[in-house]
């Protein structure tokens, strides 16, 4: 005597379950990845101030890490802080090629940079006519 099941097979729920697992995977991928990579490749501490920077949505940027290293970056690439000024006339033309005038450039310096270093490094953005900003995180210092 052969036994015949009266349940239907129905693979709805099964096939749902994978493409749960995978968008699940990728939005925590998504949420906690954005988080983990540093932005400039160069991991630094920003001080913190009360006041915010003005919009500067086409500004270069300028990383400064602590420490003595000579290796800056300028628009995510690396720089040595002796080239920095030849660097910077070159920016410098092409701002006034393209915008007529030279841009800004927001310095993102790390909070344990010297004083004299931030200084010598202004003062070669102020001598080919940038604007300086200096980048901070949002809070109490």
């Amino acid at each position: 005597m052969k036994l015949h099941s009266t349940l239907r097979f129905h693979p709805g729920f099964l096939l749902v379950s994978p493409v749960m697992d995978v968008m699940c995977t990728l939005m925590l991928f998504f949420l906690l990845g954005s988080d983990l990579v540093v932005p400039s490749g160069v991991a630094i501490e920003l001080p913190r101030s009360q006041f915010p920077l003005k919009d500067f949505g086409d500004g270069h940027t300028l990383v400064v890490p602590a420490g003595d290293s000579p290796q800056l970056l300028l628009n995510r690439r690396p720089v040595l802080f002796s080239d920095l000024g030849d660097r910077l006339d070159e920016l410098a033309i092409q701002d006034r090629d393209e915008k007529g005038k030279v841009g800004a450039i927001i310095i993102r310096a790390d909070r344990l940079v010297a004083h004299g270093r931030m200084i010598d490094i202004q003062n070669l953005l102020i001598e080919r006519g940038f604007s300086v900003a200096l980048a901070t995180t949002p809070g109490k210092y």
